[in-house]
């Protein structure tokens, strides 16, 4: 792991220039990598750690200046080329999805994208960074992520995020931010397949499909799922209907790279013990020519792991809304670190019941279990 994740980083440009360079850029940035497994999410924190584990490191490092200052750390992070490093990570994780951009199909089936502010990390226009991550459900795993560029949104990070990936026989799901022709367009030409949500920033489609199934023509060849669910003090009830006959629909909207069907799912929450309902319609496109009602579920299920297992630990267990990094590239450069920091946690399964909060703080005091994560042992 460390080994792939150092090689990986020796192909970062190093912005520096000139003799006042003491410090190896790959061994700062591991620094960071290894600090943020145990817990230190800061520049000062990051430079207390490493000075005082600073004979440990010194057992894989070379260390040519010494520990670097936390201003170094701050500098650096700031100052190195956020692209580059997104690069970098997105192979790092081709690679620990053990040979999968050489076989035929991906080992990974349902990818989720979605985008999550930096709340904190607020630049001129009042907003923090905005960076869009692919998520693996099947694995677990960040497998990428772009950060959307200032006055820009997530319809221009999506489609280099894509590129950047190994897709071939997944599934892609985004919500309706993502629901764009040239999109789906990159994702076919990824040789995956995708599911995306229609509302109303497409609103001819949505009109269109919400019209096909409150009225169904006569003989439409449909596939019908439900689920019951009771949780939370609530039942919740979803029914979907997906059907392939979508001719008219292609017909009517082209430049929609590969749409073979069409699905609606309705919620239904029941509080429990009292008179309250609450009723909702979603509807999807999807490309896959074999998804029926039960898979199309099934994906819009799995799509939602990118909030409560990508976005929700990256809050609670990272603190990453609490981050107030603001110069350069650091706010990005970051936000890639915490996410190697996840992948890396959750590959090492010594612990499995362990939560990624206390993970961290057992890389934090015990250094055999350090070495796991990283791949020394």
């Amino acid at each position: 792991m460390y080994e792939d994740l150092v090689g990986v980083f020796k192909e970062v440009p190093d912005p520096r220039r000139g003799n006042a360079v003491r410090h190896d850029l790959c061994e700062v940035l591991a620094m960071v990598v290894i600090a943020g497994l145990a817990e230190c999410d800061q520049f000062t924190e990051i430079e207390m750690f490493c000075i005082e584990n600073e004979e440990w490191l010194s057992g894989f490092m070379e260390l040519p200046g010494g520990i670097p200052s936390h201003d170094t750390f701050g500098d650096v992070m700031a100052a190195v080329d956020a692209e580059a490093v997104e690069a970098c990570f997105a192979r790092w994780v081709q690679g620990v999805l053990k040979g999968c951009a050489d076989e035929e199909e991906s080992n990974y089936d349902i990818v989720a994208i979605d985008g999550k502010e930096a709340r904190r990390c607020k630049t001129g226009d009042g907003r923090g960074p905005d960076c869009v991550s692919a998520y693996s459900c099947g694995n677990r795993l960040v497998l990428g992520q772009k950060a959307c560029e200032e006055k820009s949104n997530e319809i221009t990070a999506i489609p280099k995020l894509i590129d950047m990936l190994y897709l071939k026989g997944s599934v892609v799901t985004i919500d309706a931010m993502g629901t764009q022709k040239e999109i789906t367009k990159r994702i076919v030409a990824s040789k995956a397949d995708y599911v995306l949500n229609v509302k109303g920033n497409q609103q001819t489609l949505l009109d269109d499909i919400k019209l096909f199934f409150e009225d169904t023509p006569k003989g439409t060849k449909t596939s019908f799922a439900s689920t019951t669910e009771k949780s939370h003090g609530r039942i919740e009830t979803r029914e979907c209907t997906a059907t392939h006959d979508v001719a008219w629909l292609n017909d009517r909207h082209p430049g929609w790279e590969k749409i073979s069907g069409i699905g609606a799912i309705t919620s239904t929450r029941q509080i429990i013990g009292k008179d309250i309902s609450e009723q909702s319609v979603q509807y999807f496109i999807f490309s896959k020519p074999d998804m029926d009602a039960k898979g199309l579920m099934e994906a819009k299920r799995a799509h939602w792991q990118v909030e409560n297992s990508l976005h929700w630990v990256l809050d609670m267990d990272f603190r990453e809304d609490e981050a107030r990094m603001r110069v350069g590239h650091a706010a990005k450069n970051m936000a890639v670190i915490r996410r190697i920091c996840l992948n890396l946690l959750r590959a090492e399964q010594s612990f499995p019941k362990l939560s990624i909060n206390l993970r961290r703080k057992k890389c934090m005091f015990s250094i055999s279990y350090r070495e796991k994560v990283l791949g020394l042992a």
